[in-house]
């Protein structure tokens, strides 16, 4: 039974908890699996799609977006750095699951310990500095270029 989770901007007060008021509804669909921060990504993903933020359409504006993120000094660090973070984790993570559906081999391997996001976050960031050339493709092809290149399958 897959469960879901409400995340909402207002909530109320009604009949002994909190209800939504003027959400929207995330769909987790690992039966209830998965892990508190993988929830707080996604919806910071999500309410940064919401909102009228810079869009990273090509691998140099997410670049832009990830270097914003890294300077604590600029005032949207915070949004910068979650934009980042949450589209590299989702391109990582839908590229694995639609693999996984069509039972194709997988673009890249993590080691046994997966990195986290912010690891990520740095790999993509190395991985567009050493290869320039790439970056005005789309943004989710250069972070699976970039995932692909610093963790290769062993065939």
């Amino acid at each position: 039974m897959a469960k879901s989770v409400v995340i909402s901007l207002r909530q109320r007060w009604q009949n002994g908890r909190w209800k939504p008021r003027f959400g929207m509804r995330i769909r987790r669909i690992v039966n209830g699996k998965g892990s508190p921060r993988r929830l707080a990504i996604t919806s910071t993903f999500a309410l940064l799609c919401l909102t009228n933020t810079a869009q990273a359409g090509t691998g140099y504006e997410l670049l832009r977006q990830c270097e914003i993120g890294e300077d604590s000094n600029n005032p949207v660090h915070y949004q910068a750095s979650a934009y980042c973070a949450g589209f590299i984790y989702g391109v990582s993570n839908g590229a694995d699951t639609a693999l996984a559906i069509q039972n194709s081999a997988p673009l890249f391997c993590y080691p046994q310990q997966i990195p986290q996001v912010g690891q990520l976050t740095l790999v993509y960031i190395d991985w567009a500095h050493h290869n320039p050339q790439y970056l005005s493709r789309d943004a989710g092809v250069a972070i699976l270029a970039a995932l692909s290149a610093t963790f290769p399958c062993r065939r």
